[in-house]
């Protein structure tokens, strides 16, 4: 039955492509539900490994291609900050049509805008397969202003697109206090900024879990690497980042 008022919702206002805004999404040409099969091909990277980025933390590293392999150069993001967690996602660098997405999944209107670009992170996820999903926590003061988390959009998006059934589990972790916002600080602060900032509250659902933390861009990864660090204390078997963005070199 919803799937017949679906269909007559579309056919009276059909989805229009929250990318172009031309496109009419089909269903059927598209894996998300607000962003048509061309967008998707056109603003969304692959994979890491195809577009040059390191399968840590998703930072743009060089590489050599000739006709036999790939050569990847060692990530110097990786060598510097000695990141926690092992894998990272995301759909493409913070610039162009990708920046004013994440940008406008962060107002009051922005929901439905997050759940699909999380939508579009699922379908990429293979052969990740992760027992529970995170989305960053956001202090409770934080949360009186901003009303809503584009974080928790992303994760509930994410897993209504992934191969697997996964639970998105957003009391497992909390902000435990008020830190500054990372924008405005140097790289090294907001590691200490950060630092000891977010507390699990429930180790029993983390103890043996891979575990999939989300959020919406990656700049330093001080916040991510954070938040690992807690989850893997409280006995996670594995914890990888699902982000849109990956802030890089030119970002």
């Amino acid at each position: 039955m919803s799937q017949f008022f679906r269909s007559v919702q579309d056919l009276f206002f059909p989805p229009i492509c929250i990318c172009c805004r031309q496109c009419v999404v089909i269903e059927d040409a598209s894996s998300v539900e607000l962003i048509c099969g061309r967008c998707c091909d056109r603003f969304f990277e692959s994979s890491a490994r195809s577009t040059g980025r390191c399968k840590c933390c998703g930072f743009p590293i060089a590489m050599i291609e000739n006709d036999a392999d790939i050569v990847f150069f060692p990530c110097l993001e990786c060598r510097y900050w000695k990141f926690r967690f092992s894998s990272t996602y995301c759909l493409g660098a913070y610039e162009g049509r990708l920046k004013k997405l994440v940008l406008q999944a962060k107002m009051v209107s922005g929901m439905p805008i997050a759940f699909a670009l999380g939508q579009t992170l699922g379908t990429r996820l293979h052969p990740l397969s992760p027992d529970l999903v995170i989305p960053v926590p956001m202090h409770w003061r934080r949360r009186l202003t901003r009303q809503q988390s584009s974080a928790e959009a992303l994760a509930r998006g994410i897993c209504s697109r992934a191969e697997s059934r996964l639970v998105v589990e957003t009391r497992a972790v909390r902000a435990s206090r008020l830190t500054k916002k990372q924008g405005m600080l140097l790289p090294r602060q907001r590691r200490e900024n950060v630092r000891n900032a977010f507390q699990v509250t429930k180790p029993e659902v983390i103890s043996g879990r891979r575990v999939l933390l989300v959020d919406d861009v990656m700049t330093t990864g001080a916040t991510l690497h954070e938040i690992t660090g807690q989850l893997l204390r409280h006995g996670a078997s594995n914890v990888a980042v699902a982000v849109v963005c990956r802030a890089g070199a030119n970002s």
